[in-house]
């Protein structure tokens, strides 16, 4: 169970609002728990979504904060209770993606008074906030590791039993969290921070918060546990594996992996999905427990032996290569799409289209031209999917051109993902974002515009930025704008 967390955060947590709430998922605990656990997993881009949404959608800011020595002002206790009743209601009617998505609003509105920033006001927080919130973001793994490690895990706690037992539970979380308030402000490095926030966590401040993480996703870990317990329903029955989890994933494997640390996790990831391209199930590659769990299903319940299940053909028909048929189809379409596209600007508030698929065809990538595209395809590399999922090594060393290496297939791969996730953006924007060193949707998100535009300015401004745009306007505050706003609304 934890390893499919482990690949959900790998491939779709972008924000500390993503990997808080999943972590206090993985960390519900009672009797049945693991069967909520699948149907949260069943239904995550729900619940991703609800946990952004005060954010990106309510923009009641105000419901996020707290203020500790104002007398709680702030409606984040509200907010929470509201959600909680709606997701509550939603449990006991059943309505399983309705109770996933509430439970993720709830999530934001309860996380946010234990983050000691939402729990005052000061003009210098004004400097540190964001700060701070993406150099906890880069280095949560690193805060992980001081919670097993130094603070011998997560903490123990008890929710109060009296009927306003949230109004007490957040404001009683609130004040623990702000007697951090100033150290957060005194001990992030600002200097070293400006450029990668990660740097400017120092050891005191990464120990700070791995104890607000420990506690925050604990006591969350009891709010959601007690909503399930409250509604007195059973989940429906789900069997989550990493191959389910993984085809509702629209990210290529090889960059799941890149983003998971342990090497022998990557090696058992890279296995199962290999098995599943080529057979469309997972036999030989699952964990010892699925294979139990998987025997003891068909002998008691299929009523057959785990062999005859082995060689049951499959109820649907699984992955074929379709790449002929694509290619054929996006001939015909590409270039008047491209054409039309080329023409008509898109803003950040129209509607949202993505112009990069996985099976689109490999020339369709950005900076791969009719030539490059021909010596792909010789060493089998013929559609998006085939160029995210392959080594850049091995295509630079299949392809065995004196001006093709890895460090350029890198780019073009980073170049593809982001033109593949990001709705409306085009191919000379992700080529001008890579080759200044944005490389990640969760890059373009962490900027404010006025600094993202800085920050492009000397590539811009080079002889290979001026070759990209060609005779194409530069790209200017409003461009750079809707560049952040599609990246928010990345798949």
């Amino acid at each position: 169970m934890n390893f499919l967390f482990k690949v959900l955060v790998a491939a779709k947590a972008s924000s500390n609002h993503h990997k808080i709430p999943l972590d206090i998922v993985k960390h519900m605990n009672f009797n049945g728990s693991e069967d909520w656990q699948n149907l949260f997993l069943k239904h995550w881009k729900v619940f991703l979504t609800g946990t952004r949404d005060p954010d990106r959608k309510f923009h009641d800011f105000r419901n996020h904060v707290l203020h500790v020595n104002e007398n709680y002002w702030g409606g984040a206790i509200k907010a929470a209770t509201k959600w909680y009743r709606t997701c509550v209601d939603n449990l006991k009617a059943e309505k399983w993606e309705d109770a996933i998505y509430s439970a993720g609003v709830m999530s934001h509105y309860f996380i946010d008074p234990f983050m000691p920033f939402h729990t005052g006001q000061t003009e210098e927080e004004g400097i540190y906030h964001k700060y701070v919130e993406w150099g906890v973001l880069k280095t949560f793994s690193t805060i992980q590791g001081i919670i097993e490690n130094k603070l011998g895990g997560y903490p123990d706690i008890t929710l109060s039993d009296k009927d306003d037992w949230i109004d007490i539970e957040i404001k009683k979380h609130a004040t623990l969290s702000n007697k951090y308030y100033n150290s957060l402000i005194d001990n992030y490095d600002i200097k070293n921070g400006k450029k990668k926030p990660g740097e400017g966590m120092t050891d005191k401040l990464l120990h700070d918060m791995a104890e607000i993480v420990s506690r925050t996703v604990i006591a969350g870990a009891k709010f959601f546990e007690r909503a399930i317990m409250e509604a007195g329903v059973s989940p429906p029955r789900i069997n989550m594996t990493i191959p389910t989890l993984l085809a509702s994933i629209n990210i290529p494997i090889f960059w799941i992996v890149k983003n998971i640390e342990d090497k022998a996790e990557k090696k058992f990831l890279l296995a199962q999905a290999k098995e599943y391209e080529q057979t469309g199930k997972v036999i030989k590659n699952l964990a010892e427990d699925d294979k139990e769990v998987r025997k003891l299903h068909a002998e008691e319940i299929l009523k057959i032996t785990v062999e005859e299940l082995n060689n049951r053909p499959l109820n649907k028909r699984h992955k074929t290569n379709n790449r002929t048929e694509t290619a054929k189809n996006n001939k015909s379409t590409d270039k008047s799409t491209r054409t039309k596209s080329a023409n008509k600007k898109t803003r950040g508030k129209s509607r949202i289209k993505f112009h990069l698929e996985l099976t689109d065809k490999v020339g369709d990538a950005p900076e791969i031209g009719g030539k490059t595209e021909e010596r792909l395809n010789k060493v089998g590399i013929i559609t998006i999917s085939d160029l995210l999922n392959a080594d850049p090594a091995k295509i630079a060393k299949d392809l065995n051109h004196s001006r093709i290496d890895t460090d350029d297939v890198l780019r073009w791969q980073k170049q593809t993902m982001l033109a593949q996730r990001i709705p409306n953006i085009r191919g000379h924007d992700v080529q001008i974002l890579v080759r200044s060193n944005i490389d990640t949707v969760e890059k373009i998100c962490s900027f404010d515009a006025d600094k993202l535009l800085e920050e492009i300015d000397p590539f811009v401004k080079s002889s290979t930025g001026k070759s990209i745009l060609r005779s194409g306007a530069v790209p200017d505050l409003e461009e750079v704008t809707d560049w952040i706003e599609w990246a928010k609304q990345a798949r």
